[in-house]
């Protein structure tokens, strides 16, 4: 039992699983980071080809898509801290490997297990987020998903440019991601009594465990008990056809059927989020700015301001913006801006203005990206997706921006010398422009609404009353 004498505020509870979660998504932005600088080590010190590179690069958002599915199950089924302690032992294992790796292959498996540690983490904590976050700061609280994967960045540059050049530099830059996941998985180890995180209430009342469920829903509500009893009501009278989880075939089909807005506005909003580029440009930054002109030691240097600029507006964002301007005009003014950044790039690439031109596109694409594209998707996509569903569409939704970002960091290596940086920021405005027309068709504004009211704003009930409407 919880000691009634020692509550947490609403917001503290929050923001302690928050803190804590978060280190999951540094370790995929620390990997990302990481490898940009790693890649020129590990590549001549393993003696691999372009294809190997890119293969090494891309399986670890692979198994990121893959594993996401994965998760959304496995987290229905034992519970979401459960699965976050799972991908915190993947993740030691895979840095482990990658550190003392003597060939490509164990390189990559190292990667492979390390990919499929961040999917599971990933699909996990955004469910909890929006599950244990109050409905007012919600925006706040699962916009720092993508904050602390571009803290993870920021520290991934850092250790390139400091470790570069030292006995076993590239090994000791993979094998450090395991330490932030030995972090967390000691607090999650410990009991809700002394860590202060708790299972997610939602999942609770979904198994049955609703004398649990209450005791944690009073932590939420800094006590109240009539509120939380309210909240256990509510989510008890959902109507029986409701009840239990989506199964694959359920999620899979809800693009197809009566809540086709749903899945089209949520999970598309999450596979938005490595469709429109970012990945392929914080992994493959160096390579780039080295073919432009800089040394080594420079690119790398770039890459960490370029870092450090992207978290920083990141965190603007997440601070004063999102839960006052809204989703959908922060994912249009982010997709305007990097479709902006690539005409600015592409333009310096075809008038041969110099690699400022390219470093100016470069600034203004990872700005433009953390305006909107970069936290946002985190934000909508649990609080659009239904409890019934949120699992699975997280999953999905993270599966399909892991395959698109996995997809273009694979392709780099083979075609970047063919294409040139030229035909690098086209393809970034293509792909923007695509994304913003998307965003216009099927991502309703939801800043404000309760996961109540979401919940029967895209409910099929609602879609054929508003085509009646229409009609």
């Amino acid at each position: 039992m919880v000691n009634k004498g020692s509550r947490f505020r609403c917001c503290n509870i929050a923001l302690r699983v928050r803190i804590v979660t978060a280190i999951i998504s540094l370790a995929e932005g620390y990997d990302i980071g990481v490898i940009n600088g790693a890649v020129v080590l590990f590549k001549d010190d393993l003696n691999m080809q372009n294809w190997q590179v890119g293969l090494s690069l891309g399986a670890f958002p692979l198994c990121v898509a893959i594993c996401a599915p994965l998760a959304g199950k496995l987290a229905d089924m034992v519970g979401r801290k459960p699965t976050m302690m799972v991908s915190c032992t993947l993740l030691i294992i895979g840095g482990l490997v990658m550190a003392f790796a003597q060939s490509f292959p164990m390189l990559l498996l190292g990667r492979m297990i390390a990919g499929s540690g961040c999917g599971t983490g990933l699909t996990a904590v955004t469910a909890y987020m929006a599950e244990v976050a109050p409905s007012h700061e919600r925006g706040f609280y699962a916009s720092l998903e993508e904050l602390f994967v571009n803290v993870g960045n920021v520290v991934g540059y850092l250790l390139n440019f400091a470790l570069v050049g030292l006995p076993h530099d590239w090994r000791i830059m993979l094998g450090l991601g395991a330490v932030p996941a030995v972090m967390v998985l000691s607090v999650l180890l410990l009991p809700f009594s002394w860590s202060g995180l708790p299972e997610s209430p939602r999942y609770l009342q979904r198994v049955g465990r609703l004398e649990e469920a209450h005791e944690v829903l009073l932590e939420l509500v800094n006590g109240n008990e009539e509120e939380a009893n309210a909240a256990l009501a509510a989510w008890q009278d959902e109507p029986k056809a409701e009840a239990g989880m989506a199964t694959w075939s359920e999620a899979f089909g809800a693009f197809f059927g009566s809540r086709r807005k749903m899945a089209l506005a949520g999970i598309g909003c999450g596979m938005l989020n490595n469709f429109t580029g970012i990945q392929l440009m914080m992994v493959t930054t160096t390579i780039l700015l080295m073919g432009a002109g800089m040394d080594k030691r420079e690119a790398m240097w770039t890459t960490v301001w370029l870092g450090v600029i992207k978290a920083t507006v990141m965190l603007i964002v997440a601070l004063f913006i999102l839960d006052r301007w809204g989703r959908r005009p922060l994912l249009l003014t982010s997709l305007s801006m990097c479709s902006a950044a690539a005409v600015l790039g592409s333009s310096g690439a075809y008038f041969n203005l110099g690699d400022h031109w390219e470093v100016a596109g470069l600034c203004l694409f990872v700005t433009g990206y953390s305006m909107g594209v970069g936290p946002v998707p985190w934000v909508y996509m649990p609080e659009v997706l239904d409890s019934r569903f949120r699992s699975k569409g997280c999953a999905l939704g993270i599966s399909g921006s892991r395959c698109n970002g996995c997809m273009h960091i694979f392709l780099f290596p083979i075609l970047f010398p063919m294409v040139g940086t030229l035909g690098l920021f086209l393809f970034l405005m293509t792909v923007n422009v695509i994304g913003f027309a998307y965003v216009c068709a099927f991502c309703p504004e939801s800043k404000g609404m309760t996961l109540e009211e979401l919940q029967e704003f895209f409910s099929p009930k609602h879609a054929d009353l508003h085509a009646a409407k229409n009609a």
